[in-house]
Order: structure tokens, then C-alpha cells, then sequence
């Protein structure tokens, strides 16, 4: 029972370079279609990670990321079509010092983040679209420090024969919000665009050889003059 999230750290980080491994649910959610599987690690942990898979014609699933933006996500697929809708909410009490009434006070921080994927194979490739929405609450009555976040993704992986090359993978991530930085609030915004090639070799029955170039791109902009940093 060995989570596949471990198997693809181990294999360079990108479930995308690998059609057939599970973890491609979360970028392509149409190919949850092709699984029934039950999946845990860390159960005992602080940051469980669990999948269930299952169905026949229709598939439905749940996921359960101790680590995620989203502790439980709902997954259902049907023929060339994938969804899956996450939430997480959390909130708990602290002791806090404030300025304003020179005292010790209680505050109830909280937090909820919302995502939808759908996934959807096509005769152009496949596709994986993604939003995700979070916003929090410091609890101190100014509603203008609260971090906030909103996040659109989108993932193509197609046939692309071009010189040794088999596959074309695009990823294309854009955020907005206001972040935590040092304690301080700023506002934030970031967008990375990455475009590879790749081909599967069998050497033999039991060894694959994965082959892949690309290109990355990344700016982020930090703070009320937006600083931009690129890589």
C-alpha cells in the first residue's frame, strides 16, 4: 500500500511524463476512467494521504491530502470526462497581543479554499482545467490584512511526433491574491508557463527509458509596486 505520489517524486517530480500513472488525476482529471485503485500513506501521520478509486462504467472517487490546499477532494468520471470539486476549512483559537487595547486577547483565525478541476479527452490531446479559490480570516476586524487567493491551471499533453520526440506536455499557471511574506501582507501575482517533449523507450520487459526536453517560465510580482522576480 505505497502512495504513487512517492513513486513519481522519485522519478523527477512531473506526473505528466508518465500517461499511465495514476497521479495524472490530478493534472488530467479525465484519466481517474482508467483506475480502480486504494491508496494510503502516512496514515498515522499529521499529513495523511489516502485514494479510493472505484466503479464501472462511471467512476467515483475520494481523495484525502493531509498536505493539499484541499483535504478532501470528490472526483467522478465517465467516458473521455473527469471532475473533481475540493474543499478544506480549518480554524482554531490563540492568545494574542493587541496594540489597540493594550491587552492579551483571543482571536479565531480561519481559513477555506474551494477547487474544481475537469479534465476532458479530446481528438486534439488531452485536457486538464483547474480554478482554485482560498480566503482567510484574522479575526482582528480589519478585513483589508487577510490573505486571499485565486488560481487558474491549465494542462495539455498530446501525440507530437517531432525528431525522437513522442509527446507534447504544456502547463500554464496563473495566481492572484495577497500573501503572508515576513509577516507582512503584500499583494502578490504569478504567472509560469512550461512546454516539454518527451518519448518512452522500452529497453525491456521490466525497464522503461523516459527522454524529455522543455522550456519554463515564471514571474512573480511582490508588494504594493509589484517587484517582479523571473526566472
Amino acid at each position: 500500500i505505497v502512495a504513487s505520489d512517492l513513486r513519481i517524486e522519485s522519478l523527477g517530480g512531473n506526473a505528466g511524463f508518465w500517461p499511465e500513472d495514476d497521479q495524472n488525476i490530478m493534472m488530467f482529471p479525465a484519466t481517474i476512467n482508467d483506475f480502480n485503485l486504494a491508496q494510503i500513506q502516512d496514515a498515522s501521520g499529521s499529513n495523511p494521504y489516502a485514494t479510493f478509486i472505484f466503479g464501472d462504467n462511471a467512476k467515483y472517487g475520494f481523495m484525502l491530502d493531509g498536505e493539499g490546499d484541499n483535504l478532501l477532494n470528490l472526483a467522478y468520471g465517465t467516458g473521455d470526462l473527469g471532475v473533481i470539486l475540493g474543499f478544506d476549512m480549518d480554524g482554531n483559537n490563540e492568545w494574542v497581543y493587541d496594540d489597540a487595547s493594550n491587552g492579551v486577547v483571543e482571536r479565531k483565525p480561519s481559513s477555506m479554499a474551494l477547487n474544481a478541476m475537469v479534465g476532458l479527452n479530446s481528438g486534439f490531446g488531452e485536457v486538464g482545467l483547474g480554478v482554485n479559490f482560498m480566503s482567510a480570516d484574522n479575526d482582528n476586524g480589519n478585513s483589508d490584512d487577510d490573505a486571499s487567493l485565486l488560481a487558474l491551471g491549465l494542462n495539455l499533453r498530446r501525440e507530437q511526433s517531432l525528431g525522437v520526440f513522442s509527446h507534447l506536455l504544456v502547463s500554464a499557471n496563473f495566481a492572484s491574491g495577497k500573501m503572508e511574506v515576513d509577516s507582512m501582507l503584500l499583494d502578490m501575482s504569478s504567472l509560469s508557463l512550461d512546454a516539454s517533449l518527451f518519448r518512452h523507450w522500452d529497453l525491456g520487459t521490466e525497464t522503461d527509458l523516459l527522454f524529455a526536453a522543455g522550456l519554463g517560465f515564471g514571474s512573480t510580482g511582490l508588494g504594493p509596486d509589484s517587484v517582479k522576480v523571473t526566472q
